[in-house]
């Protein structure tokens, strides 16, 4: 459920048959594993319908909205579905363009940052000023907490963004780099920017595959193009590499060997 739940708020999307019915096909998983998936969403809503009074409140004209999804046939992963799409270079100036021309500065700004550190958008929305550090020299972003040990992390700020990294440093009110008007009760910082990025991208032509989280498949491909070595890519954007030897036993990247990596990718257009 956890993972339905961030699809929808970087999807700016609501509960319902096709949200769903468009989460599974985002996913690369096997029929099977999407089958577990919705037995898990049906029984949760079955229960939060008997048992929670806000939520049968919420969805009382709404059917349950698991029931029903015809999972593709065949055992492989190929089959399962459709993988979240890679926004190019002139995608994300027109994302930043739009972002401005709504009169959203936040977002523009958030989508900068994603755009040049492959981050989660929660955890971009959780950066606060000290957060930005020097690294043997090098101003970068020290990411603390996130989804799993790797999420925490040090990344340094891209030349291009360095201007807008120190005017939301000066411009911070709340000690946050990231101004949002929006906080659950989890402590989750994302929910108002995340609805008003999928607005956005439907606005401005890009389908569902398309959400925030595909920042980090682009950054992760315009590093591979540019010959950065596998574990230092899964490095920067929190990733484990699968291998004992660079998981258990080495001790990192150097921070100008970070700095170079994420020097290489392209510079937008803004």
């Amino acid at each position: 459920m956890e993972r339905l739940s961030a699809f929808l708020k970087e999807s700016g999307l609501s509960l319902n048959f096709d949200s769903i019915d468009l989460w599974l096909k985002s996913l690369n998983r096997a029929p099977k594993t999407l089958s577990q998936y919705i037995m898990a969403g049906t029984a949760y809503w079955e229960w939060a319908m008997r048992y929670d009074a806000g939520w049968r409140e919420a969805f009382k004209e709404q059917a349950n909205p698991f029931k029903g999804h015809v999972l593709p046939s065949g055992g492989g992963r190929d089959s399962a579905g459709e993988k979240r799409k890679v926004y190019t270079t002139r995608d994300l100036e027109k994302l930043h363009g739009g972002a401005l021309d709504a009169g959203n500065g936040p977002l523009a700004d958030l989508i900068l940052l994603g755009a040049y550190t492959g981050s989660r958008i929660e955890q971009l929305c959780q950066l606060r000023v000290e957060h930005v550090i020097e690294q043997d020299g090098i101003q970068s972003f020290d990411f603390i907490g996130g989804k799993n040990e790797n999420a925490e992390r040090v990344v340094p700020v891209h030349d291009a963004i360095k201007v807008t990294v120190d005017r939301l440093i000066n411009d911070s009110k709340d000690g946050y780099l990231i101004p949002t008007t929006t906080q659950n009760k989890h402590g989750k910082r994302s929910h108002a920017l995340s609805k008003a990025f999928g607005l956005l991208r439907t606005k401005m032509g890009f389908g569902p595959l398309h959400v925030f989280h595909s920042m980090r498949n682009t950054v992760v491909t315009a590093l591979a193009r540019a010959d950065v070595p596998g574990p230092l890519i899964a490095e920067l954007v929190g990733h484990d590499t699968g291998t004992v030897t660079f998981d258990v036993y080495a001790r990192g990247a150097s921070a100008i060997q970070k700095y170079n990596a994420v020097m290489k990718l392209p510079k937008l257009s803004i």
